[in-house]
């Protein structure tokens, strides 16, 4: 990227730079985790064309990678459909370790649209991690504890029975059915979903 950079230095310089460049040198500098300085092109990039879907999406990608997912979650809404935007947000939510929030997330975008495939194998990936985390959490209180191990799964919770009691945002009541994946069944490679535009 530092290659990139030079060469995205060099264009500024030669004219009036366009809000693809802006853009992308903000992308840029958010792959080296510039974030203030990938907010401020991005921004740029903006201003020349307000509608500007890739400035969108990558200032969503940066607000997420800075915690503030009101934001992203915002930007990611200019772009793409309500279900999209709260799957790039989880998508978020998880790389930055948020597996409560990137869960919630994924549950409202898959009440949005319970067509969103990719969202709902993320979100089974998501539960999967959560309760690999609350495991070895366990395992280590128990180490320094000195308790033995209890062959009890009590407390740990699968993806389908989260989603029987959580299927709807928190401030709603409506049930709400999403046709998930069998929890049970074995884990395919395919990657936790990414932002669905770049």
């Amino acid at each position: 990227f530092d290659e990139s950079e030079h060469y995205f230095q060099q264009a500024l310089r030669v004219g009036e730079p366009t809000a693809e460049l802006l853009s992308d040198v903000g992308y840029c500098y958010f792959r080296q985790d510039r974030l203030d300085d990938a907010e401020r092109y991005l921004h740029m990039a903006l201003q020349k064309e307000p509608n500007n879907e890739a400035a969108h999406n990558n200032l969503g990608l940066v607000y997420g990678a800075k915690g503030d997912f009101q934001k992203s979650l915002y930007h990611f809404r200019q772009v793409v459909d309500e279900g999209e935007a709260h799957a790039n947000l989880a998508f978020v939510q998880s790389q930055q370790g948020d597996l409560e929030q990137s869960r919630d997330s994924y549950l409202r975008a898959l009440t949005a649209d319970k067509s969103l495939r990719t969202a709902a194998e993320a979100l089974i990936q998501v539960e999967e991690r959560h309760k690999q985390e609350v495991e070895a959490m366990e395992k280590k209180r128990q180490e320094l504890t000195g308790e033995a191990p209890s062959n009890s799964k009590e407390g740990v919770t699968t993806a389908a029975a989260e989603l029987k009691e959580t299927a709807a945002p928190a401030n709603h009541r409506a049930e709400a059915v999403i046709e998930l994946p069998d929890p049970d069944a074995k884990a395919t490679d395919e990657p936790v979903a990414q932002p669905l535009t770049q």
